[in-house]
């Protein structure tokens, strides 16, 4: 698994309901099942809730689903607590608590909410007025909790506001500060992941005791931060670098440029998003790689089984061909249009009478049955290729 699984339940505790949120936030992952719960409660007739979130964020309109589902549900107090970090769609979820509780150790952090989508103009245009809206009232949400909506207007222009939870407490985004979470690797690896800047990175603790809990250490890191998990460390390291900003936004976009991935008219929009969201760029990336490759294999594809019908190269070289493309597209294209087409070599059929024999290297497949039917009955290839290039005149 590439990131740490989005996970939401709804149980009873006593004479309240108990929600839990972990993971990257994604509604559509279990939505029936949660709502099922959250149903359950409310018929057994639990009023008061309180929230567990251990998350670093994920879709922003799917926090405002939950806090839909939880608002509409429960008439009651709805109290909360946060683990290790609380971050981005998750605080959103954080701020419509009565209460929320953070660990002196534990990470908050908001931001505008960000996205990407592809499509055309008027897709663009109403996906950008969509996210617009959210933003507005993601915001109203902070300026209403905020001590000093001046510093709020502030960080929220500037990009991601990293907080500890005194910070968060004295900025008005939570009510108290209690006890310590426990912060491993795996959970270190996510609060890195999402950008913590190194002086605010909260202590470690240390849990491989051996090469074998190490191994596996580095391969819950690896999946955390989108990595195969059998990534090296060289990998890990390169990526948290990434994640840090060492690769600017720039440079990633111009990257993408030159791998195909961004087209030079979407270099603008897809700028503010590594800017303001280098996960979810990351994420379009993965996306566009994906699809780039296969439209390069579909081509390849064409071309060798074009090859392949024109009589060009036997069907039997065909993925030594597509090898040839793969290394170098154009130079294998290049040499591919010099061969000659096995139907265009003129090729001469022996005649009794000594008189000089027909060129059929422009016959038709109407050519062939006035003159020579049997050889087309004789080489079914040679009809259809006469019969295809007919229908397609």
């Amino acid at each position: 698994m590439a990131k740490i699984p989005f996970n939401i339940s709804a149980s009873k505790q006593g004479n309240r309901g108990l929600i839990r949120i972990t993971g990257t936030i994604g509604l559509d992952t279990n939505a029936d099942l949660f709502r099922s719960q959250v149903d359950s409660l409310v018929n057994d007739g639990v009023t008061d809730v309180h929230l567990y979130i251990n998350s670093e964020g994920g879709s922003c309109f799917d926090a405002a689903e939950i806090v839909n589902i939880i608002q509409s549900s429960f008439s009651g107090r709805i109290t909360g607590e946060g683990g290790a970090i609380v971050a981005s769609a998750a605080t959103f979820i954080a701020l419509h608590c009565n209460s929320f509780t953070m660990p002196e150790n534990g990470m908050f952090m908001i931001h505008k909410p960000s996205g990407g989508k592809e499509g055309n103009v008027r897709d663009l245009e109403s996906y950008t007025k969509l996210l617009r809206d959210i933003e507005n009232q993601y915001y109203n949400v902070y300026k209403n909790r905020a001590t000093d909506p001046q510093l709020l207007e502030q960080q929220w222009n500037a990009g991601d506001w990293w907080l500890t939870a005194q910070e968060a407490k004295d900025n008005g985004f939570i009510t108290d500060v209690k006890g310590q979470a426990t912060i491993d690797e795996r959970t270190a690896a996510v609060i890195s992941a999402c950008g913590c800047p190194r002086g605010k990175f909260p202590k470690i603790k240390k849990v491989a005791t051996n090469n074998e809990n190490k191994g596996e250490s580095l391969s819950q890191i690896a999946e955390a931060l989108d990595l195969p998990s059998d990534a090296t460390l060289k990998q890990i390291l390169e990526a948290i670098a990434k994640l840090k900003g060492e690769e600017t936004p720039e440079k990633a976009v111009q990257s993408a440029v030159k791998m195909g991935c961004i087209g030079v008219s979407e270099q603008s929009e897809f700028l503010t998003i590594a800017r303001t969201n280098p996960k979810v760029f990351a994420g379009l990336m993965r996306k566009r790689k994906i699809q780039a490759s296969a439209d390069v294999q579909a081509k390849i594809d064409n071309k060798v089984n074009t090859a392949i019908f024109d009589k060009r190269i036997l069907a039997t070289a065909a993925n030594d061909w597509r090898k040839l493309f793969d290394l170098d597209f154009d130079t294998a294209n290049a040499v591919l249009n010099q061969i000659e087409p096995i139907g265009k070599i003129v090729y001469h059929e022996s005649r009794q009478d000594g008189k000089k024999p027909e060129n059929r290297a422009n016959w038709t497949l109407d050519d062939y049955r006035k003159k020579d039917p049997k050889a087309l009955a004789s080489n079914p290839q040679l009809y259809e290729r006469l019969l295809e290039k007919e229908q397609t005149k």
